[in-house]
């Protein structure tokens, strides 16, 4: 797709225009302790997921650089997790998946140092997409916000997901490649380099952060 389409608009990145999502870093797909590793123990098959949670060590890092750098300039910042009310049943993927704990519960809370801070959201959500089943989408237009800035996990699959609907409803993604994970790194490379088409750039951290730096220097940055 990315020899076939045209070349991706440039984003101009604002304050006023550009959120930060960071989608679904709760105990239960991070901490090996707790959901996706306590099954993945349980079942014998944990070394399956040690280039994930090698990652992940990289990738709560850079989200918190990134999440320090959005709150210098006062810009956006919301958050997915996946998880059900306590009154409500678990969805059947999140069964599937045996992501059964409700808001509230430790596996459901954010990983150490990634909580909101002030009036920042959190949506919770019963799949893998973040634009499902949410109002994420009503706030993002409320705000004005056309460019997503997306990080977290699992690139593959909610990443994914939620990029490709983003695209669909107009917004202009762009996923940080050192701040999301997947499985393994084999399918982080192949995946990023699938999605970096039609609206969708994939950058480093350290590149956007430069972008909003020279932004704040200069008034705007096109990316």
């Amino acid at each position: 797709m990315t020899l076939a389409t045209p070349a991706i608009p440039p984003l101009l990145l604002l304050p006023h225009n550009t959120a930060l999502l960071i989608q679904d870093m709760q105990q239960s797909l991070t901490h090996p302790e707790y959901g996706l590793g306590h099954t993945s123990t349980h079942r014998g098959v944990a070394q399956e997921f040690t280039e994930y949670y090698r990652q992940l060590d990289t990738v709560r890092e850079n989200i918190r650089r990134l999440k320090d750098v959005w709150a210098m300039q006062g810009m956006t910042v919301v958050y997915t997790c996946m998880a059900q009310a306590v009154d409500q049943p678990p969805s059947p993927l999140q069964r599937a998946l045996g992501l059964l704990a409700p808001q509230g519960h430790e596996e459901s809370r954010l990983a150490t140092g990634l909580a909101p801070e002030g009036a920042q959201r959190i949506f919770y959500k019963r799949g893998l997409n973040a634009f499902v089943d949410t109002d994420l989408h009503d706030f993002l237009k409320e705000a004005a916000v056309v460019n997503l800035v997306v990080v977290g996990v699992i690139t593959e699959f909610g990443i994914r997901a939620s990029v490709s609907t983003a695209q669909d409803l107009g917004l202009c993604p762009l996923v940080i490649s050192d701040a999301t994970a997947a499985l393994t790194q084999a399918t982080q490379t192949r995946t990023l380099q699938e999605i970096a088409y039609g609206l969708t750039k994939v950058r480093s951290t350290g590149e956007v952060i430069a972008y909003i730096e020279e932004m704040e220097e200069r008034g705007h940055k096109v990316v």
